[in-house]
């Protein structure tokens, strides 16, 4: 997911903490920094503690069996723009342009650049979805339009590679012209889609049988046996190995997935996580003591 957290918990968790801080520092600590200065230091120590143990909680590796398999989809396809070649997505079709046109801008130019094999066929089909989708919103686009004689006039030379050339004064409609090139569009792009699978495919299952374990996973799989494998990840399961939806890999000795830390807890931070939560737990009534001694003081 293209955002800094996959929920809203981190984030809610951080504004408390800040909300906490501007208590403590704007009303409580200067209630009682005259008579109680020690509590203020612990209070000030048990926060620094339990934010250093939430951030290292946050970015810690919890037991990933494998490396991520599922890549992100923001920037899979699009077009590039702006000074510095930013990656922009296409969010909408644009019926005055040709739709063969849209399908080449729509694919990611720097897939031919990557050097693992794997991952540009997969950016690759990536690109050939969002063209089924052009294509989609094109064909939706003919059955809304009674009629596109301003759309083709602009773009017949562009249509004539698609659908051949005509004699002018040929029988037909500038909506069956653009009709029938959407069809031949779309018979490539399942030619290609198909000729793709397949590559990736057989990439795949290369990948797979290189890694450690990647015979006997693919054996797994030949025999069906599912609960011994897991297919997103492409590995064989540990004992009490578990895969996280919300992080999309599978975990050894998964607990669970934690909202407030954003992050799975397993056996690479199994210790961290009980730190972090003894931690909070002591700040907490360190704050609500700071706030009784203030309220006796006053």
């Amino acid at each position: 997911r293209p955002f800094i957290w996959r929920n809203n918990f981190a984030p809610v968790f951080v504004g408390c903490v800040a909300l906490n801080v501007l208590v403590f520092a704007l009303i409580l600590a200067p209630g009682i920094e005259a008579s109680d200065p020690r509590t203020i230091l612990t209070w000030v120590f048990l926060m620094m503690a339990m934010l250093a143990l939430w951030r290292v909680a946050v970015n810690s590796n919890p037991g990933w069996l494998r490396p991520q398999t599922l890549l992100p989809q923001d920037r899979s396809s699009g077009q590039r723009s702006g000074a510095h070649g930013e990656f922009q997505l296409m969010t909408a079709f644009d019926a005055s342009r040709p739709v063969e046109s849209q399908m080449e801008s729509a694919t990611d130019p720097t897939v031919a650049a990557l050097d693992d094999e794997e991952a540009r066929l997969e950016l690759k089909q990536r690109g050939m979805n969002f063209q089924h989708q052009l294509l989609s919103a094109a064909r939706q686009r003919l059955e809304n339009s009674p009629g596109l004689s301003e759309v083709s006039a602009r773009s017949s030379h562009e249509l004539l590679p698609l659908v051949g050339s005509r004699p002018s004064g040929s029988p037909g409609s500038d909506l069956a012209l653009c009709q029938e090139q959407l069809d031949i569009a779309s018979c490539e792009l399942q030619r290609r889609v198909a000729a793709t699978g397949e590559e990736l495919g057989r990439e795949r299952t290369e990948v797979v049988r290189r890694d450690i374990g990647g015979r006997e996973y693919l054996e797994l799989l030949d025999k069906g046996s599912f609960k011994q494998i897991c297919v997103v990840c492409r590995t064989v399961r540990e004992p009490r190995s578990h895969h996280c939806k919300e992080c999309g890999r599978c975990i050894r000795r998964l607990d669970h997935h934690c909202p407030w830390i954003d992050n799975c807890v397993g056996l690479g931070n199994q210790r961290t996580f009980f730190c972090f939560l003894v931690v909070l737990l002591f700040t907490l009534i360190g704050f609500y003591c700071t706030a009784a001694l203030y309220v006796v003081h006053d």
